[in-house]
Parts: structure tokens; sequence; C-alpha cells
């Protein structure tokens, strides 16, 4: 009976092999319901005849063809699904090898890509550095122009004709030392 459960788990996936466990379980009751009987007769008649064996001979047959056609049918699905699963690992590895390509594609076309980034970013940095420096250095010449102004020279003239905010501070300041130079 566990021997019989074992095989009917073990090909529940596979209806053609269900109902050959089907007729297997049909044949094994048949096949000790003989055995019985002829326990049976023998136990009351201490004669068992001939016709009993010939069936339990057949029965064992139809067993034994039908154990014969499951295993033959397994073997053969084994041998499909061995071919499929040869099939799928020949593919993995070339997966696995363009998955390795494409990886190593993307990671040298996001390194050129930061890389250019980080190229840009240094240039940018690098000319605010010097418009920062330039800028200082105008201020520092409209502090000094200015204090020299404080200190009484009108005279003194800022060079900056550049069109921005430190521009327009140092024509202002050239106009304020005119007007001062004027009045005074």
């Amino acid at each position: 009976r566990q021997s019989f459960d074992m095989v009917d788990s073990m090909t529940a996936d596979n209806p053609t092999q269900q109902e050959a466990c089907v007729e297997l379980k049909s044949l094994l009751e048949k096949r000790v319901y003989i055995l019985q009987r002829v326990i049976d007769i023998k136990n009351q008649t201490k004669k068992i005849d001939n016709t009993e064996f010939r069936r339990g001979a057949e029965h064992m047959s139809a067993l034994s063809r039908t154990v014969n056609m499951m295993k033959l049918r397994e073997q053969l699905l084994l041998a499909k699904r061995a071919e499929s699963l040869n099939t799928f690992s020949g593919y993995t590895l070339w997966l696995i090898v363009a998955g390795g390509i494409i990886s190593l594609i993307l990671t040298m076309l996001f390194y050129i890509k930061i890389n250019s980034e980080f190229g840009e970013k240094l240039k940018l940095h690098n000319n605010l550095l010097a418009k920062d420096s330039e800028i200082s250095a105008r201020i520092d010449i409209i502090k000094d122009i200015a204090d020299k102004i404080a200190q009484g020279n009108y005279e003194i003239r800022i060079n900056d004709a550049q069109q921005d905010a430190l521009g327009t501070l140092a024509a202002a300041l050239n106009k304020m030392a005119a007007s001062l130079q004027t009045s005074f």
C-alpha cells in the first residue's frame, strides 16, 4: 500500500500515469482477492484448482505489463525533461556572458559620462575661482580709490569700463570724485 501511494504521488503531474495507477490499483486488488480466495479454498478443501493459479498468473502478467509501461513512460518523460534542461543549460552560459558584456558596456558608458561631467564641473569651478579672484581684485581697487577720495584726493579715477554692477559702482565713484573735485 505504501509503495502504491508513493508511485501515485510521484506521478501526480502526469494524467496518463495517474490513469495507469488506477489500473494498477485495480489489478492489485484483483490479485489480492484471488490470493485470498486460493487461501480460503486451501483452508476449506485442501485442494487447489489450477484455474485459480492461471487467473493469478494472468493478473500478475497484467500487473507486470502495466508496471513496465509506466516505467517506460517515466523513462521517456525523464529523457524529454533532461533534453529540455540541457537545451536551457546551453543558453544559460551565453545569457551570463551577454549580461556580463552588457554590464561592462554600461559601466564604460557611465564612466565616460561621469568623467565628462566631472571635467565640465572642474572647468566651471576653475572659471568661478578666476571670476571670484577678478571680482575681489576689482573690489579691492574700488575700495582703495574710495579710501583715497575720503582722504581728499579727488583727482583719482577708476579705469573700469565693464558693464556690470562693479563697473556701474566704479562709474558712480568717478562721478562723485569729479563732483567733489569741482566743489573743493
